[in-house]
């Protein structure tokens, strides 16, 4: 992988691999964990409840008939859950194929100009303990779809990681998730607006490294490996710790 680019080939995913595609022309990722055999666990979208819906429409419809690469399993999901497994062509939909990075530095993380590519936190070492996660919730479900709070790389940081929010903006419902794409969309605006009372009085120049500043610092300060609101949760108590948030809203 280069510097600014995560993009690999098939030949270089492993097990455990937590793998992202751009949709709607880059709009935004999509995100899930490489289980091996050509599948796919991911998190996906209610259509009639997010502007994220693809996903969810399009692995809702497939079945073996319909999948390229005619697997047996390929869309299987337990009612009424979001999580879903699929062949990796059926995941990728013709796009290209990224691989998250894990435990790179302030340096590193800031280059990264777009989020949702990378995180500072350092995932665990385990592929065994990463899949079984995946696999686990694909049976277990990993709660109500939020596209700011629970989405489908907040799902993918899971896996990899075994971090949950469980912070005051966590019990309030607000604030941000895990997910390194949505902190940098609303770091966009959150930048402008700290910052547009000063293009009136300093140069465009200083205005503009101002606002890429704050944008840096709005998605590195929302990053799980500098926050401290969040706390190691196993798989299996996965279910009672979301209850609970969901209770304190």
């Amino acid at each position: 992988m280069g510097f600014l680019s995560n993009k690999i080939e098939r030949n270089e995913i492993k097990p455990g691999d937590h793998i992202y595609t751009y949709r709607a022309v880059f709009a935004y990722s999509h995100h899930g964990i490489y289980v091996g055999g050509n599948k796919v666990v991911h998190f996906t979208s209610d259509p009639k409840k997010s502007c994220f819906a693809s996903d969810d429409i399009i692995m809702s419809k497939t079945t073996s008939t319909t999948c390229k690469a005619y697997a047996a399993d390929c869309g299987f999901r337990q009612p009424g859950s979001g999580v879903v497994i699929s062949c990796l062509d059926c995941f990728l939909q013709n796009g290209d194929l990224y691989r998250f990075e894990y435990g790179v530095s302030k340096v590193a993380f800031c280059a990264k100009v777009r989020g949702g590519s990378c995180t500072t936190a350092t995932s665990d070492d385990e592929v065994d303990t990463v899949i079984h996660r995946a696999m686990y919730l694909l049976h277990n479900g990993f709660g109500n779809y939020d596209v700011f709070r629970n989405n489908c790389e907040d799902f993918a940081l899971y896996c990899k990681t075994g971090i949950l929010i469980v912070g005051k903006e966590a019990e309030a419902g607000s604030g941000f998730g895990r997910s390194g794409q949505i902190s940098s969309v609303l770091g966009v605006p959150v930048a402008a607006i700290l910052t547009s009372p000063l293009k009136f009085v300093i140069p465009t120049p200083v205005v503009v490294t101002v606002t890429a500043g704050m944008y840096c610092i709005t998605r590195y300060a929302t990053d799980i490996g500098v926050r401290d609101d969040v706390v190691k949760v196993n798989v299996e108590d996965l279910g009672v710790k979301l209850d609970h948030l969901k209770q304190q809203k």
